[in-house]
């Protein structure tokens, strides 16, 4: 049954852990990107509040991370990549901060991170 507790340990894993998406205020309106890909060479997924939808999608290869976040207009994120290396995001080298985080504006973003 899907009604015991144990049921729901998956999704918590794989939404919050693998694609690493959480919201960090009420409804979404600020939330952070922080995967794990635990050996993984991809992975996809999200759900949606009274925002929108927030989804995450990323693939691992030959030393490369690349990946799609989607969020609704209006809000605001953090990505950590999951791989040191060069962010590009939707076309542009970014810098990452001391804590290794990207801020981001809602929307779609195409993310990737080449490994050096």
């Amino acid at each position: 049954s899907h009604a015991h507790g144990w049921s729901t340990g998956p999704t918590f894993a794989l939404s919050f852990y693998v694609l690493g998406m959480q919201l960090t205020s009420p409804q979404g309106r600020t939330w952070s990107v922080a995967p794990h890909t635990a050996g993984l060479p991809s992975a996809e997924g999200g759900y949606e509040t009274p925002l929108g939808w927030f989804g995450v999608q990323w693939a691992m290869a030959d030393g490369r991370w690349n990946a799609t976040i989607s969020t609704p207009e209006g809000t605001s994120g953090s990505l950590r990549p999951p791989i040191s290396g060069t962010l590009v995001v939707d076309g542009k080298v970014e810098k990452l901060n001391s804590s290794g985080v990207v801020q981001l504006s809602g929307g779609e973003h195409a993310l990737s991170v080449q490994t050096e």
